[in-house]
This record gives structure tokens, C-alpha cells and sequence, in this order.
């Protein structure tokens, strides 16, 4: 959001990824340009899947 603090903006995201993990779901990110290299993207979500899978 326009004016917002760059530093808060990440520290809010990662308590929205924690909130998430502590619910017992899986995070994965990825950057616009590796979905043109899908091998990267799709290696991160097989790793969430194994680790759900526990």
C-alpha cells in the first residue's frame, strides 16, 4: 500500500505466513520471473506436499 512502511509491510506478511503455518498449512513463495522456470516452483510445492504429508 502507498505509504506504508516497507519493513511493517514484510512483518505483517510473515505473521500472515505464521498464522498459517500454525494452522497446520503449508507456505510456499515463488518470484514472477521463476514461473518461467516452472522446475523451480514445482520442486518448492513437492517439498510443502512431503512435508504435509508428515
Amino acid at each position: 500500500m502507498a505509504g506504508q512502511d516497507l519493513g511493517e509491510v514484510v512483518y505483517q506478511e510473515k505473521l500472515r505466513e505464521d498464522e498459517l503455518r500454525g494452522a497446520g498449512r503449508q507456505v510456499v513463495r515463488w518470484i514472477w520471473a521463476e514461473l518461467s522456470r516452472f522446475e523451480v516452483v514445482g520442486e518448492r510445492l513437492e517439498r510443502a506436499f512431503r512435508r504435509n504429508a508428515r
